[in-house]
């Protein structure tokens, strides 16, 4: 999606500077009004900017994760959650980005019968390296996690051939009428989008991903009964602020606990927890 807006920006700017460049005089107005319509699509690329850095040599990754204490993980912490933020914990900022310590990765807890669980042996050699944890943490910006394609699995399709099936043969007129309009669940209206209804958290103070980039035009890739919930005093870190984590937790409780039901409205179970709240798509 954000790459589709992202060609959308480019278009939309060549074809306004294609009519400054015929007549540069007649449509000077219109060198302007393509570099503002780039102006979004610039302003991501220099708040990502970051993501260059993580790609670089894995000695300069590690340093940069491990040097003066772990200082650009301690800012990364800092200003996500705001200078004057009082759920700021550095102790948890740094935890959440480099994974357990060593003193944790020490602990068990009890499992079925007399076993107990710990750690595993590659979580303890991460914690003994401050850089070689935040090298791994790093690691789905350099391997294709948000870009690369992903292909369904044998399980995934058949479990997708069952859903359309079972939306095909539904009694109800209005689920067989969904699933004739909205063609085959193996067709893609638009690439990569989503068959599942799908609920979608978005902090309205988020740094690092703009709304004209990463989230306009997200409505469109969404399934059936899918919801887009604004959450205005939350930034980039939406499952790990205070004011929001909250949210989230409810909101997996009410979609995988063992007696879980279909939710016929995510963003009024959200407002219970979270004043404020706005709804910005409902399919």
């Amino acid at each position: 999606m954000a790459l589709a807006n992202r060609d959308r920006v480019l278009q939309s700017s060549s074809k306004i500077f294609k009519q400054f460049r015929q007549s540069p005089i007649q449509h000077w107005a219109c060198f302007s009004k393509s570099i503002k319509t780039l102006r979004p699509l610039i302003q991501q690329t220099l708040l990502m900017g970051y993501i260059f850095v993580f790609n670089l040599p894995a000695v300069f990754v590690r340093y940069l994760g491990s040097a003066a204490n772990c200082a650009f993980i301690r800012g990364a912490n800092r200003i996500a959650y705001g200078p004057k933020s009082e759920d700021y914990r550095a102790q948890e900022g740094k935890a959440s980005s480099l994974g357990p310590g060593l003193e944790e990765c020490k602990t068990s807890i009890a499992s079925s019968g007399n076993a107990t669980d710990m750690y595993g042996s590659s979580v303890l050699e991460r914690a003994k390296s401050h850089g070689t944890a935040f090298y791994n943490m790093t690691g789905l910006y350099r391997d294709g996690a948000g870009t690369a394609p992903w292909s369904k699995s044998l399980e995934t399709i058949a479990d997708l051939y069952a859903l359309e099936t079972s939306a095909s043969n539904s009694p109800s007129p209005s689920r067989r009428r969904s699933s004739i309009s909205n063609g085959a669940l193996f067709t893609d209206p638009y690439k990569g989008s989503l068959k599942a209804p799908t609920y979608v958290l978005w902090g309205e103070k988020d740094q690092a991903c703009g709304r004209a980039i990463c989230l306009d035009g997200l409505g469109d890739y969404l399934g059936k009964n899918s919801e887009i919930i604004l959450l205005p005093r939350t930034g980039h870190w939406t499952p790990v602020q205070q004011n929001s984590r909250t949210v989230l937790a409810k909101m997996i409780n009410l979609c995988a606990a063992r007696d879980a039901k279909p939710v016929s409205k995510m963003s009024d179970e959200v407002a219970k927890l979270y004043e404020g709240t706005i709804l910005i798509t409902k399919k």
